[in-house]
């Protein structure tokens, strides 16, 4: 019996080292797959002779580490650009490609779990001082679990969806490499790409 085993793997330590893998596969025509964090109950991930892209090593967004961000790519002076025992991946406020104000957001980078996030969002508010603003946001439950794989993509079900709603009601852009290895930021009010935002908001996990 043949085990579920790729052919190849890539770590990922960067949003160039995943194009270059979107690349690689669609030129020689090897099936890819995309390991996040490996909790999937749809085994997506697994399946003989593919090129297995694992996320595991990728920036951790949310503790302000990683200079390819939505925020750095928007040029926003908010954005907090220093390590997790400042301020983290905290954005004040997050402006879209339409100008709009959406108060503040947390960045999150692929194959981070809720458990990075949660430590990234803990050590934040820790180092606030009295009466300034500490942040909570919808999330998954378990700590093992990705933050922004087929967790989000399959709606975002958590303990706090009725105060905050769903995961996927929480999403204001995405930052994706599409099938033809370009990076493209995806958000509600730009109509190149509104229609892949809304797709990504509830397109299946896996």
């Amino acid at each position: 019996t043949k085990k579920n085993l790729p052919l190849y793997s890539v770590v990922a330590t960067s949003i160039q080292h995943v194009q270059r893998t979107v690349k690689f596969a669609a030129k020689f025509g090897i099936p890819l797959s995309i390991k996040s964090t490996g909790a999937s109950y749809s085994v997506a991930n697994q399946f003989n002779d593919n090129l297995l892209l694992s996320m595991s090593k990728f920036p951790k967004h949310s503790a302000g580490i990683g200079g390819d961000s939505i925020a750095a790519i928007n040029r926003l002076d908010e954005f907090i650009r220093s390590t997790i025992t400042d301020t983290g991946g905290i954005l004040v406020n997050y402006v879209d490609a339409c100008s709009v104000d959406h108060g503040p957001a947390i960045e999150i980078g692929g194959g981070e779990t809720w458990g990075d996030v949660f430590a990234s969002l803990a050590t934040y508010n820790t180092n606030r001082g009295d009466g300034e603003t500490k942040y909570m946001l919808s999330s998954g439950a378990a700590v093992t679990v990705g933050a922004s794989g087929g967790w989000l993509q399959g709606g975002g079900l958590g303990p706090f969806d009725r105060s905050l709603g769903l995961g996927i009601d929480n999403v204001v852009a995405y930052k994706v490499v599409s099938a033809d290895g370009s990076i493209k930021v995806a958000n509600a009010c730009d109509p190149d790409t509104s229609d892949l935002f809304f797709a990504l908001r509830g397109g299946g996990g896996g």
